[in-house]
């Protein structure tokens, strides 16, 4: 992890927006309504972030400035995690 992440759960949730949708016919991937935005935020909790299947992530702050800095070193982490992953697979069990 990079230390300027620091402010990230030791695992970040996940909103996985059909099972918001329940029955509803019309779909997408977008957050349109209150009723999306409450499982949102609902799935978002107390953490900082919440990725969003197919859509990138959520992030938050104390202000516009906090939720930018963190929206920043969140993709920064994501890039450092992922070139570990692909230096030493095996230590992860996925080679």
């Amino acid at each position: 992890m990079v230390s300027q992440s620091g402010f990230l759960p030791p695992e970040t949730p996940l909103f996985e927006i059909r099972d918001a949708y329940g029955n509803e016919q019309k779909r997408g991937v977008q957050v349109t309504n209150a009723k999306l935005g409450d499982a949102l935020a609902a799935k978002l909790g107390k953490n900082p972030v919440v990725l969003m299947r197919g859509h990138g992530e959520t992030v938050v702050g104390r202000s516009v400035r906090e939720a930018t800095i963190r929206a920043l070193y969140t993709n920064i982490n994501a890039r450092a995690q992922s070139a570990a992953l692909a230096l030493t697979p095996e230590y992860y069990g996925l080679g």
